[in-house]
C-alpha cells in the first residue's frame, strides 16, 4: 500500500466590510477611555442643531451616545428625566456648547462631575456628524473631544397638527394634549408622554392623543433593545404599547390613514429587532402586519398627495413619514426587501418599478432597486440600475462602492477595481483637508480629533479593504498588502475593553493582508497579521483558522491544534475548523477523534466532497478498509473530477488484492491528471502484483519522471529485486540515497539486492548503518542475521535472531526471526533448539511455510520420521515452491518408507 500522506488545502476568508458604522460607538469609547476617574458621573446634554426642526435627530443620537456610555462600567450616568426635571425647575435651557459656569451649576444641582455636549451637523448620503466633548464641571476643562460620522437610520412620527389658536379650559383634555405636543417638538418625551396619558384619562376616546402618545413610543425603543439584548426571553421596547394606542386610534377612526401607516412603521421596526436572534425569521410575521397596514394605507392615499420636490426622493430620509402616494410604495418596497424571501424581493421591485415610473430621474431609486437586485441575486439587472444611478449622479460614491461589490460578487475584478478607485478618487476630492500623514490622529492618543478632519479618515478604510480583496482575487498581491495597509493606517480604533466591536475595519485589514501574505509565501508576516487581528478582535474565528493552517503546514501541530480548537469554539459550525483540526489527530494516530470530526464536517456540510475523502484517509489509516472504500465512493459520487479518491481507493483496493479494480480507479485518475505520479505509481503496483512486470516497470518509470521523488522509486526497486535485476536495484538505490541520505528504506532496499546477490559485506554494511539510527529497527536484524547466515557466521546470525526476538516476542516480524533462528541452530547441529524456535514460530504464524521446513529437516535429523514427514507435507500445503529445496529431505523419508 502506499504510505499515507497528509493532504490538506489552506482556506482564506477574505472579509469584505460593507457600509460605513460604528463610528457613533467608538466615540463613546474613546470618551470611556479617556475618562480616568474610575467612578465619574455624566450627564447627557441636549445636542443642538443647526435646524430646528430636526430636533429629533439630536435627540435620537443623544439617547444612542447614552447608552453606549452606558456599557462603561466606570461611568454612572445621571438618569434624563432627573435632568430635564432640575431644567425646568432651575430654568435651565442647554443644548450645545455649555458655558464653563452653566456646567458648574449642572454639577451641583444634579450631583455630575462631568457633562456631555456637543452639535449635530447633517451632511449627505443619509449621514450626520457630531463633534462632542466631554466638559470637567469644576474646572471647565476639555477631558476628551471627538468626532463622529454615521448613517442616519431613524425616522420620527409627528404629532398631529394642533391648534392653538382655539382657547381651551386649563388643566383640560385639550390643554393637556397642547402640552404634550409642545414637549414632543421640543424632544422632552417623557414630559410629552405624562401629558398624552393626562388627556387620555379625561377623555378615552382622544384619538390624537392616542397617536401622539403611540408616536413616542414607537420613537424611543429602550437602550438594551437598541443593542440587541435579550434579556429574560423578550426584548425590552416600546413598540408593543405604540401598536396598542394605534390600534386604538384606528378603532375610533376606522378610516385613520395615519394610525394604519404609524402602526406599520412600528411592525416594521419589531421585524427589524429579531435580526439579533438566531432565527431572524421570527419578525416575519411583523413583516407581514407591516405590509398589510401599508395595502391599507396606498388604498386610502389619494394620488394628489405625492410631495416630492423637484421630482425625485435624493434619500429614504427625504421620502415622507406620512402616507404619501408614491412614498407609500417605497415604504412598502422597503419592508418587504426587509423580509428578505425571494418572493418578497420581487414584490419589492413592483413597488420600485411604480416608483422609478413617477420618477424616472432619481439616482436614488435606481440605486435602492438595485440592492434589492443584488439580494436575489440578478447581477446584471443590479449592475445596469447602479449604472444608470450614476449617470444621474456622478459623484455619489455609495453607487461606485455598491457596483464595485456586485463586479466582485460576479468574479469581474478588473471592473471591482475601476468602481473602488472611482470611490476613493471622489472622496478625496471632496476632502478640501489637506492633512500630513504624521498629524493624522489616533484614538489612543487622548487627544480631540479636529472637527476639520473629513470623515474620509474614520470611514474610507472600507474602500479600500474591499479593493484590497479584489487586488487579492487577482492575485495581485503586493496591490491588494498596499490596500489592506492605508486600510490599518486609516482606521484607528481597536476593539475596546469589553470585546465590543468597534467598526470592522482594523482588524479585518490585518486578517486579509495575512492572507495576502501568506499567499506570497511570507509566512511570518502572516501569522504576525493574524496574530494582530486575533488581539483587535479575540473573537475573530476566521484569523485564528488560517493562522493554525499556517502552522499546521509547519508541522506545528500544537499551536495548530490550539488554533482550530478556538476557532471550533467561536464557530461551532466551521466545517474547516473540524477537517483540519482531524489531520492532527491522525498524526497522534487517534484515528476515531479524527473520524469523529470528519463526520462532524459532513454533517455541517454533506455536499462536501473532500469531507468525505478525508474520512476515507482516517479508515484507511485504521484499517477500517471496507469504510475506507465507502468515503472515497461517496467522494467520488458527488465530485466525478475528485482525483485523490479514485487514487486512495486505488491503493485500498490494491490493500485488499482486488487488483483488477485498483487498476481502473488508477486510470480514471490519470485520464483526469496525466500527470498524476501517484496514480502511475499505483497502477505499477497492481501491474507488479499481477506479475506483469514490463508494464509495472513502465509505469514506475513514469511515475519518476513526472516526480523524481514518488513512492515509485521505492517500488521500482521492489521490482527489479523481485526479477532478480540486483544491479538495477542496487544502481537505483545508490542514485536515491545521493538524493536523501536520510532514508532508511533506501538503505534497507539496497541491503536486500546486495544480499541477495551474495555481495555479503556491503548488505551488512547497508544493514549496518541502519541499525545505528535504529537499535529496535527488528526487521534489520532479520535482514542482517540473514547475511550472517550466508557468510556461515551461525554465531553472530543467532545474536541477530535473537535481538530481534527480544526487541518484541509477538511483532509481525517474530515468526521469520524464530523460523530464520532455528535455522541458524540446524546449521550447528542444535536439532532441539531448532525445532523449539519452530514450534515458537508456528504458534505465533500457523501458516509459517519455512518453520515447518526447518522443523522437519530437524525431526529427521533426530530420527522422528514421522513427524518430519507431517511437517514436510504441511510445508509443501503451505508453499510448493519449497520442493525443491526440500527435495533431499523428501527422498530421505520415502527410502525410510515414509
Amino acid at each position: 500500500m502506499k504510505p499515507w500522506k497528509m493532504c490538506w488545502g489552506i482556506f482564506f476568508i477574505l472579509m469584505p466590510v460593507s457600509g460605513f458604522s460604528g463610528t457613533l460607538q467608538q466615540l463613546a469609547t474613546k470618551f470611556g477611555k479617556d475618562i480616568k476617574n474610575t467612578d465619574t458621573k455624566i450627564a447627557v446634554m441636549d445636542l443642538s442643531s443647526e435646524e430646528t426642526e430636526k430636533s429629533q435627530d439630536s435627540v435620537v443620537v443623544r439617547e444612542r451616545l447614552t447608552t453606549f456610555l452606558a456599557q462603561n462600567k466606570n461611568i454612572t450616568l445621571i438618569e434624563r428625566s432627573l435632568l430635564e426635571k432640575v431644567f425646568q425647575e432651575q430654568k435651565i435651557h442647554v443644548s450645545g456648547a455649555v458655558a464653563a459656569d452653566t456646567a458648574k451649576k449642572i454639577g451641583e444641582l444634579t450631583g455630575a462631575n462631568a457633562i456631555v455636549s456637543g452639535t449635530l451637523s447633517e451632511l449627505a448620503n443619509d449621514e450626520v456628524e457630531l463633534n462632542a466633548r466631554i466638559i470637567e464641571v469644576e474646572t471647565g476643562r476639555v477631558i476628551s473631544a471627538g468626532q463622529a460620522v454615521f448613517k442616519k437610520d431613524w425616522k420620527y412620527f409627528k404629532p398631529l397638527a394642533v391648534n392653538t389658536d382655539e382657547k381651551v379650559a386649563a388643566d383640560s383634555a385639550q390643554d393637556y394634549y397642547r402640552r404634550a405636543v409642545k414637549y414632543h417638538n421640543d424632544g422632552k418625551y417623557n414630559m410629552a408622554l405624562e401629558y398624552y396619558s393626562k388627556a387620555i384619562k379625561l377623555k378615552p376616546d382622544y384619538l390624537e392623543a392616542y397617536y401622539g402618545r403611540g408616536s413616542i413610543y414607537a420613537l424611543t425603543p429602550s437602550a438594551d433593545e437598541f443593542l440587541g439584548i435579550k434579556q429574560g426571553g423578550d426584548f425590552k421596547g416600546k413598540y408593543a404599547e405604540a401598536i396598542s394606542d394605534f390600534n386604538r386610534a384606528i378603532e375610533l377612526k376606522i378610516d385613520f390613514t395615519m394610525g394604519y401607516f404609524s402602526r406599520a412603521m412600528a411592525y416594521n421596526a419589531m421585524g427589524h429587532r429579531f435580526q439579533f436572534l438566531p432565527d431572524p425569521g421570527q419578525g416575519t410575521s411583523d413583516y407581514d402586519r407591516a405590509i398589510a397596514d401599508l395595502n391599507k394605507v396606498i388604498e386610502l392615499t389619494p394620488m394628489t398627495t405625492t410631495t416630492a420636490i423637484a421630482g425625485c426622493y435624493d434619500t429614504f430620509m427625504e421620502v415622507p413619514y406620512s402616507p404619501d402616494y408614491v412614498g407609500n410604495y417605497l415604504h412598502r418596497g422597503s419592508v418587504y426587501e426587509a423580509k428578505g424571501t425571494p418572493p418578497d424581493h420581487w414584490a419589492a421591485i413592483e413597488d420600485y418599478n411604480k416608483v422609478i415610473a413617477a420618477f424616472p430621474n432619481c439616482a436614488y431609486l435606481y440605486s435602492l432597486r438595485g440592492k434589492t437586485y443584488k439580494a436575489i441575486p440578478d447581477y446584471t439587472k443590479a449592475i445596469a440600475d447602479y449604472t444608470k444611478a450614476i449617470e444621474i449622479s456622478t459623484n455619489t460614491t455609495s453607487n461606485y462602492i455598491a457596483r464595485g461589490d456586485i463586479y466582485y460578487s460576479k468574479g469581474d475584478y478588473v471592473q471591482a477595481i475601476n468602481d473602488y478607485t472611482r470611490a476613493i478618487a471622489i472622496r478625496t476630492a471632496q476632502n478640501s483637508v489637506v492633512i500630513p500623514p504624521g498629524d493624522i490622529p489616533k484614538w489612543g492618543e487622548g487627544k480631540p480629533i479636529d472637527p476639520s478632519f473629513s470623515s474620509d479618515f474614520v470611514n474610507d478604510d472600507s474602500i479600500y479593504i474591499n479593493r484590497g480583496n479584489s487586488y487579492y482575487m487577482k492575485a495581485d498581491y503586493d496591490k491588494a498588502i498596499a490596500d489592506y495597509s492605508r486600510a490599518i493606517e486609516l482606521n484607528a480604533t481597536p476593539i475596546d475593553g469589553l470585546g465590543v466591536e468597534l467598526g470592522p475595519g482594523k482588524a479585518v485589514a490585518y486578517a486579509n493582508r495575512g492572507n495576502a501574505y501568506q499567499a506570497k509565501g511570507e509566512k511570518d508576516k502572516a501569522i504576525s497579521d493574524y496574530t494582530k487581528a486575533i488581539e483587535l478582535d479575540p473573537k475573530y474565528s476566521s484569523a485564528y483558522l488560517n493562522r493554525g493552517n499556517i502552522y499546521l503546514n509547519r508541522y506545528e501541530f500544537e499551536k495548530a491544534f490550539a488554533d482550530f480548537n478556538r476557532t471550533i469554539e467561536l464557530n461551532p459550525n466551521d466545517a474547516i475548523a473540524y477537517l483540519n483540526r482531524a489531520i492532527i489527530y491522525y498524526t497522534r494516530f487517534e484515528y476515531d477523534k479524527g473520524i469523529e470530526d470528519d463526520t462532524r464536517a459532513i454533517e455541517l456540510n454533506p455536499a462536501n466532497d473532500d469531507a468525505y475523502f478525508r474520512r476515507g484517509e482516517g479508515y484507511q489509516l485504521k484499517s477500517a478498509y471496507d469504510k475506507a472504500i465507502e468515503d472515497y465512493t461517496k467522494a467520488i459520487e458527488i465530485n466525478p473530477a475528485n482525483i485523490e479518491a479514485y487514487v486512495q481507493r486505488g491503493y485500498v483496493y490494491l490493500r485488499n488484492s482486488t487488483s483488477m479494480k485498483a487498476i481502473d480507479d488508477f486510470n480514471r485518475a490519470i485520464k483526469l491528471d496525466p500527470k498524476k505520479s501517484a496514480a502511475y505509481s499505483g497502477r505499477g503496483s497492481a501491474y507488479r502484483n499481477l506479475h506483469e512486470y514490463t508494464k509495472a516497470l513502465e509505469d514506475f518509470d513514469k511515475a519518476l519522471e513526472i516526480d523524481p521523488k514518488d513512492v515509485a522509486g521505492t517500488n521500482r526497486t521492489e521490482l527489479y529485486i523481485d526479477t532478480g535485476k540486483y544491479d538495477k536495484a542496487i544502481n537505483d538505490c545508490t542514485e536515491r540515497i545521493k538524493r536523501n541520505p536520510s532514508s532508511d528504506i533506501v538503505y534497507e532496499q539496497r541491503g536486500r539486492a546486495y544480499l541477495r546477490k551474495g555481495v555479503l559485506d556491503k548488505a551488512i554494511a547497508d544493514f549496518n548503518v541502519l541499525i545505528k539510527r535504529h537499535q529496535d529497527f527488528e526487521q534489520i536484524y532479520i535482514s542482517r542475521g540473514e547475511a550472517y547466515a550466508s557468510k556461515k557466521d551461525y554465531a553472530k546470525a543467532i545474536l541477530d535472531y535473537t535481538k530481534a526476538i527480544e526487541i518484541d516476542p509477538n511483532s509481525q516480524f517474530a515468526p521469520t526471526a524464530y523460523s530464520q533462528r532455528a535455522a541458524a541452530y540446524y546449521a550447528t547441529k542444535d536439532y532441539a533448539q531448532a525445532i523449539r524456535d519452530c514450534t515458537k514460530a508456528i504458534e505465533l504464524d500457523s501458516e509459517s511455510g519455512p518453520a515447518y521446513r526447518w522443523r522437519a529437516e530437524a525431526y529427521y535429523a533426530m530420527g522422528d520420521y514421522k513427524k518430519s514427514a507431517y511437517d514436510v507435507g504441511r510445508a509443501l500445503e503451505l508453499f510448493p515452491k519449497l520442493q525443491s529445496k526440500m527435495q533431499t529431505l523428501i527422498d530421505s523419508l520415502r527410502a525410510a518408507g515414509y
